[in-house]
């Protein structure tokens, strides 16, 4: 697969999506993909660079998913070809993998109301 680094960028949504239920946010940019929104009430941060992809949760409602301390945020991530130019539909497929993962770890059901 050919990539276009001349091609215009995504332009960046300020408003969240349903992603799924209890997942909203919204993907944009390339050289890093980067996301943002919140799981079941919680901030997270995505970003896809280079051959990896990370996601970080906030462990508070009002936390800072940006923060790199394990006792602050909680954190997925993986290797990626290309990650830098991953679509926005892979980006979200990796979230809500990963936001499952989290919720088995907390032992939460499926959405926001169960938190």
């Amino acid at each position: 697969m050919a990539i276009d680094l001349h091609a215009e960028a995504p332009v960046r949504n300020p408003e969240e999506e349903i992603l799924a239920p209890g997942i909203t946010g919204h993907f944009y940019g390339t050289m890093p993909v980067q996301g943002e929104g919140h799981i079941d009430g919680f901030p997270w941060y995505f970003r896809a660079r280079w051959d990896s992809w990370t996601l970080q949760i906030a462990r508070e409602k009002d936390g800072d998913p940006v923060d790199d301390n394990p006792s602050i945020t909680w954190s997925a991530g993986g290797a990626y070809h290309n990650a830098s130019f991953m679509r926005f539909d892979e980006a979200r497929g990796l979230v809500i993998e990963a936001a499952t993962t989290w919720r088995e770890l907390l032992g939460v059901n499926q959405g926001p109301d169960n938190v």
